[in-house]
C-alpha cells in the first residue's frame, strides 16, 4: 500500500436485548498511505507491531507516520464506529446518554 490509498470497512451489529430489535451497518474510511522507504518497512516488520494487528498497520502505534490522511469515519479504523452505534440506538429509541453509566 505504500504510496496508495486503500478503504477499510468494519462491520457492526447491535442487538436490544429486552424488545429483540436488531441493526446492522458497515462503517469505514479511506486511507492514504506515505510513500515509505524500503529501509522503514524493514524496521517496522521488525518491531513485531504489523504482525499483531488487523491490516497490519495502527493508526495510533508506531505506523501512525506513514498515514497520510483518513476520509471517513476514522474511529472505524480502530474497529468500532461509535456515530455507526449511536445511530442504531437512536433507531431503538434509545438515547446515547442513556448507555453512559452501563
Amino acid at each position: 500500500m505504500r504510496g496508495k490509498s486503500g478503504y477499510l470497512h468494519t462491520g457492526h451489529w447491535m442487538k436490544d436485548l429486552v424488545t429483540g430489535q436488531v441493526r446492522s451497518g458497515v462503517a469505514g474510511a479511506e486511507i492514504e498511505f506515505a510513500n515509505v522507504s524500503d529501509s522503514e518497512i524493514v524496521a517496522y516488520v521488525a518491531s513485531g507491531e504489523p504482525l499483531s494487528v488487523a491490516g497490519g498497520f495502527t493508526h495510533e502505534g508506531k505506523s501512525a507516520a506513514f498515514i497520510n490522511r483518513m476520509t471517513g469515519d476514522s474511529p472505524a479504523v480502530g474497529g468500532i464506529s461509535l456515530a455507526l452505534l449511536r445511530k442504531f440506538a437512536l433507531d431503538m429509541s434509545i438515547e446515547w446518554t442513556q448507555l453512559w453509566d452501563l
